[in-house]
């Protein structure tokens, strides 16, 4: 029920099938705005294609789980065992969340990305749970993974983002803040309370670190600067600075940040070029590198950010600061490169390592104050990287990375060599955490690249390591073997787990499909007089094309077939061909005849086998491209067909059939090509690179006609319409002169630009009757036509800069607001100037079908790349919002080209429409492809319906139904929580013919039920406001929409919004703050029930000293509170509200 006055859809039921077989979704919605969606499904390969993931980070929550974030490409499945759980990226990489029970069993997976590379860098767990990420992204992104929608579009090419999901997956929060270049985090940790501190850099100029409405801009000093900021648990701003220098070529890079119970937070990282002051406060704090080189730098802050010391370790060389972590003792623990010969001492004495090879590994040691303590050098004469490191229950070091070689991994005078399989192996190497002595190392890697990228810890010391493999790799250290193998060159991650003393105790990593790229795509669609569907294409390996519960499998022969399906109206599948052969073979034209015979055109090299069938019909081309016309019967059986082709390449481009059930083609072909299948010859001879030719021939196959339009340049015709006397329209590009008379006489056309328009109308015999162009100065095409039962044709297509669209004495000129334009120009039998109208935004949009409905509505598909593709519905902006790089856009236009309504589809990649046809209810059918994912949605996102490809490119068709005017214009729809209550609100105006209204909830944004039934004014012109008060909502998340029926009772359905009920207005308060023993917890309930809840406190350490469950009621709460048996210090104090998952903490401190 939003502001369109064409609402097309209504629906029944919703199935989806989703199987390793076929990623298919059958979706029967209800009567919606602008066009409603009636099904969609898609034709995908059999199984998956490549992809591979590459884990960043793990860790393990207090029940032992096991996450693991990272980054994913293609198609991955995230469960290790049995089942089936694939998460397909949008963009070149998306992010991933998976979590695993402590015995490896897959529990949950988590993907979001968008058309770009989207990278998770780092995570964390809060007290209660909640899983907190952290890394860079660009382009457009939706960071819920669920049915909600929370977008964000980079500034730059990457912005950072941290977002905040509960232990069960769900999406609770998420923020972006970026500038124009690259800024991203490279490290986050969590206090007791759950804030947030990130570190990383940034290149931008200027960055605002409020991500709310707020703003806090931090400006750049140097080429690169190193930053810190502090968010609260729900992600608002509390503080952030950055570090650099105005000296030419400073680059000050933070990579790590670590906190302690105590209050302490340190940064490590390096810095090279002039002096940075570390010190955001009046202070100073001045770190520079000692050497020409990189040096490594750690710095100390409290909570409040107020700086406390920093010193810097440098050599010669380069020093590179990848790991960090901290003991129970708050000692600090560095990783990372170094080359030449470095001293570790930033005091006195000297405490140099010296490099064997281009560049070490290191591990140092430093007190809570920064004084030296230890340092060790680790590798061989190649390049070696420490790249994590994590400080076990016995506070002993883990160190991870990579090395190639050899590398002696033992500091003492003892050789402990590791030796490399690869490129380069993955380490996981274990040291005392008083001396640095070895205790033990582990090698794992194949013939190829491997890498441990990241490692934590449980209590008995036990380490989970992360990283990713290629080709087969012993995960095994000792004498047993545990071979895992990625498939193909890929590489993909793996998790496994060491015991305490290096012992091998499990590994497990995701199922990779090995295929290669599978591809499908549309060449055309047609709907018979019985509903029944048709399409054609091609299609690569092996697809299942049955959208049911059978399985209708083709294998491609050579690297891509033809394919020809037939579904009812139900959408089953009646039949599908294949028609293929080495070389290759493309759908491009599909239409029947009255009698239920099928008509097929496409191209094809070499020879083919034109029966489907068990027979064999060998056609043989006479180049590389030629055109073949197959003709089946409604069985889909072979009844005839013939060669169309040449010397050189021939392109078929549009098919259509007339009344009598003769076939015309329009296409382009070189050199000479005899159009006359037959005994006789019809031969037609190019005049320059190519010609445009439109084909004619019976419901046998026969010759009718051939007519050719060309110059010295290129033309090639691009679609093509009949009327009812047997006229043909066409249009197609041409560029420089070109002389449109397929006959004797000569009528030229000239070109503007490089590429300009023609339109070209041939009587029943194919004799000249019409020609004009259009153009502009630079390159504009014509690729669509329609007929309306007057004979007035509907042109569509693309331009740049400014076209006259009126090709007689007038001038009606369009200029484009982007590169390029879609336009649709309109113009009688004659040729003569009626209307023309065109869209775009700030890029490329572009007119590829236009089809007209049995009540005169012009229906205008294609794709567009601006971020936004407007159009005006009286006067009111109506807008496509992009999801990636082209997305395909179907609108829908009265007889005088006023907008009435639309729908998109987009995802993070590039979507392409195939063809629109209708039924005899003039129900709207779109077929296209898409990559990865997508989504079928209109204007303003209600009833959003996604689908998501496991592989290159599939196959989508969806049906979309055509009602009346809708009886209102929804203006508001917005649903908020008041107190204990939910208030739903909307307001309408021009209501005709409405009866009443119903607000429906759910608990996932897929399952409605009705909430309440609110009658509507049955005529009212005016604005009117209603309201429903849920009195009882559902705890955390719910969805509304709103539901409104006519008189004669048909639906239309609103958008869907989203409250998150909870205790948000109650607030905790501890008093005394400072006590010898007793204190009190005050909390206002301001809900109108009791809520359960848990009072939990903790030490400085983080352990539980105390839980308690109490009953808050209504209204203002005290709990009496006491410390006696706990030692003086600091405390934290949480309330947990359990049906939110809400969590309140301060702090107390002890005295003695």
């Amino acid at each position: 029920m939003n502001p369109f006055y064409l609402p097309l859809g209504r629906c029944r039921t919703v199935v989806r099938t989703c199987t390793v077989i076929i990623a298919f979704f059958l979706f029967f919605s209800y009567q919606l705005n602008a066009q409603t969606l009636l099904s969609a499904q898609t034709i995908s390969a059999a199984t998956a294609t490549g992809g591979d993931t590459q884990p960043i980070a793990n860790l393990l929550d207090a029940a032992g789980n096991h996450y693991q974030v990272g980054v994913l490409r293609a198609t991955a499945d995230l469960d290790p065992g049995a089942g089936v759980s694939y998460f397909v990226s949008n963009g070149v990489e998306d992010c991933y969340i998976a979590k695993y029970s402590a015995a490896g069993a897959f529990i949950w997976g988590r993907s979001f990305g968008g058309g770009g590379q989207d990278i998770i860098r780092e995570v964390a767990l809060d007290n209660s749970g909640n899983i907190i990420v952290a890394g860079y992204f660009s382009n457009v992104v939706d960071f819920d993974p669920g049915p909600g929608v929370t977008k964000f579009t980079s500034n730059g090419n990457w912005d950072i983002f941290f977002a905040k999901f509960t232990a069960a997956g769900d999406f609770v929060f998420a923020k972006a803040l970026g500038g124009i270049t690259n800024d991203s985090p490279t490290g986050m940790a969590l206090d007791a309370s759950g804030n947030i501190y990130l570190t990383g850099t940034i290149t931008s100029p200027t960055v605002d670190f409020d991500p709310g409405p707020g703003v806090v801009n931090l400006t750049k000093s140097g080429s690169v600067d190193a930053y810190v900021a502090r968010y609260d648990n729900d992600g608002n701003y509390v503080w952030a600075f950055n570090i650099g220098s105005a000296t030419a070529g400073t680059q000050v890079t933070s990579n790590k940040v670590k906190l302690t119970t105590g209050g302490a937070l340190y940064i490590g990282g390096y810095l090279s070029g002039g002096i940075s002051d570390f010190d955001p406060g009046a202070g100073v704090g001045n770190l520079g590198p000692v050497s020409t080189g990189a040096d490594l730098f750690l710095a100390k802050y409290d909570l409040a950010g107020n700086y406390s010391w920093g010193v810097v370790v440098g050599g010669t060389g380069t020093e590179v600061v990848y790991g960090m972590d901290l003991d129970a003792m708050g000692n600090i623990y560095l990783t990372g490169t170094f080359s030449t010969t470095v001293d570790f001492n930033p005091g006195a004495p000297v405490n140099n390592l010296v490099a064997a090879g281009g560049t070490d590994i290191f591990l140092a040691k430093y007190s809570p104050a920064g004084a030296y303590l230890w340092a060790s050098g680790m590798g061989g004469t190649n390049s070696d990287y420490g790249l994590t490191v994590k400080i076990d229950a016995a506070n002993n070091p883990i160190v991870g990375g990579y090395f190639l070689g050899t590398a002696d991994f033992d500091p003492s005078g003892t050789v402990v060599n590791l030796v490399s399989a690869g490129t380069t192996d993955g380490f996981v190497a274990k040291y005392t955490g008083t001396t640095g002595a070895l205790t033990w190392a582990r090698r794992l890697g194949s013939t190829t690249n491997d890498q441990v990228t990241s490692m934590t810890t449980d209590g008995s010391s036990n380490v989970y390591v992360g990283g990713y493999f290629t080709g087969t790799v012993d995960f095994d250290p000792g004498a047993a073997v545990f071979n895992m193998t990625a498939p193909g060159t890929q590489a993909i991650g793996f998790h496994l787990k060491l015991s305490s003393a290096g012992n091998f105790v499990s590994a497990f990593s995701p199922n990779i499909p090995v295929n290669a790229t599978s591809n499908q795509s549309v060449g055309a669609t047609w709907m018979d007089g019985n509903n029944n569907y048709y399409i054609t294409g091609s299609f690569t390996r092996t697809v299942d094309f049955d959208p049911g519960p059978g399985t209708t499998t083709l294998t491609a022969t050579g690297y891509m077939d033809c394919f020809i399906a037939k579904y009812n109206a139900s959408g089953q599948l009646l039949f599908v061909k294949r028609l293929g052969n080495t070389s290759g073979v493309q759908g491009k034209g599909i239409c029947t005849d009255a009698a239920g015979n099928i008509y097929v055109t496409g191209s094809f090299t070499g020879t083919l086998d034109a029966d489907p069938g068990a027979g064999t019909v060998n056609l043989t081309g006479a180049a590389s491209d030629d055109i073949f016309l197959l003709k089946l019967n409604s069985s889909g059986n072979y009844v005839g067909a013939i060669v169309i082709g040449g010397a050189s390449y021939e392109v078929i481009n549009a098919m259509t059939i007339d009344n009598a059930g003769a076939i015309y083609l329009t296409g382009s072909f070189s050199t000479t090509v005899d159009f006359d299948p037959g005994a006789g010859t019809a031969n037609r001879t190019v005049k320059g690179g190519s010609d445009a030719f439109v084909a004619k021939y019976n419901s046998s196959l026969g010759f009718v006609y051939a007519s050719a339009f060309g110059g010295t340049s290129s033309e090639a015709g691009m679609a093509i319409v009949v009327d009812a006397l047997g006229n043909a329209y066409s249009t197609g590009n041409f560029w420089a002169t070109a002389d449109f008379d397929p006959g004797v006489g000569v009528v030229d056309l000239v070109s503007a630009g490089t590429n300009d328009i023609y339109f070209s109308k041939l009587d029943v015999n194919g004799n000249y009757a019409n020609a004009f162009r259009l153009g502009s100065t630079t390159s504009d095409a014509g690729n669509a036509l329609a007929l309306d039962a007057a004979g007035n044709v509907y042109l569509g297509g693309q331009f740049n800069g400014t076209v006259d669209f009126d090709p007689g004495a007038g001038v009606e000129e369009l200029t484009s607001a982007g590169t390029l334009d879609g336009f649709i120009a309109k113009y009688d039998a004659s040729g003569n100037y009626i209307n023309a109208i065109s869209f775009g935004g700030t890029l490329n949009e572009m007119v590829q079908r236009l089809k007209l409905d049995g009540k005169g509505i012009i229906y205008a598909s294609g794709q567009f790349s601006s971020p936004e593709l407007s159009f005006s519905l009286h006067g009111t902006p109506q807008t496509f919002a992009n999801e990636g790089n082209a997305d395909v856009f179907l609108a829908a236009f009265d007889p005088a080209l006023n907008f009435k309504g639309g729908r998109s589809v987009g995802g993070g990649q590039n979507e392409q429409v195939g063809a629109i046809a209708f039924d005899d209810q003039d129900n709207i059918y779109l077929a296209g492809t898409f990559l990865s994912a997508a989504t079928i949605d209109n204007l303003t996102g209600t009833n959003a319906f996604p689908f998501r490809s496991i592989n290159a490119s599939d196959v989508f068709m969806a049906s979309f139904s055509m009602l009346s005017t809708l009886p209102i214009k929804l203006e508001l729809f917005t649903a908020v929580q008041q107190q204990s209550e939910v208030v739903a609100r909307w307001s309408v105006s021009a209501q005709v013919n409405n009866a009443y209204f119903t607000l429906e909830r759910s608990a996932d944004g897929s399952q409605f039920t009705a909430l309440a039934r609110v009658a509507g004014c049955v005529d009212c012109p005016t604005r009117m406001d209603y309201q429903f008060i849920d009195k009882q909502p559902l705890a955390g998340w719910s969805y509304y929409r709103l539901r409104q029926t006519d008189l004669d009772g048909r639906s239309t359905y609103s958008r869907i919004v989203r409250v998150n009920y909870s205790d948000a207005t109650g607030q905790l308060t501890l008093y005394p703050t400072v006590t010898d023993n007793e204190f009190t917890l005050s909390y206002n309930n301001k809900t109108n029930s009791s809520q359960q809840a848990t009072i939990r406190i903790f030490n400085a350490a983080g352990n539980t000293v105390h839980t308690a469950n109490i009953l808050l009621k209504p209204g203002m709460n005290t709990v009496p509170l006491t410390l006696v048996k706990q030692t003086a210090g600091i405390y934290y104090v949480s309330l947990v509200i359990t049906h939110s998952n809400t969590v309140r903490t301060a702090t107390v401190i002890k005295q003695r």
